[in-house]
């Protein structure tokens, strides 16, 4: 299935600055509202790069997918019985 301009410019925003806040309006890199003091906003040469050629993203680990839906390893234990 093929990602809306949308979702790559987001996903590209994101693997350029991670952790970084920001909003986007539309399908369009002009919809982007840069929030965050700590971090330069890419530019749209810099986006459309990432978008042509992806950074690799690791696999999650399964601490990752349970931190995801608010959850660690030892609740998940407590929960099952384990120990």
């Amino acid at each position: 299935m093929e990602l809306s301009k949308n979702q790559k410019i987001t996903l590209a925003l994101m693997a350029l600055r991670p952790n970084a806040q920001w909003s986007l309006l539309g399908d369009d890199y002009s919809g982007v509202n840069w929030i965050d003091t700590n971090q330069t906003q890419p530019t749209w040469e810099e986006v459309e790069a990432e978008i042509a050629n992806p950074t690799p993203r690791p696999e999650p680990t399964i601490a990752d997918k349970l931190a995801s839906v608010g959850l660690s390893i030892e609740e998940l234990k407590a929960a099952l019985g384990g120990n």
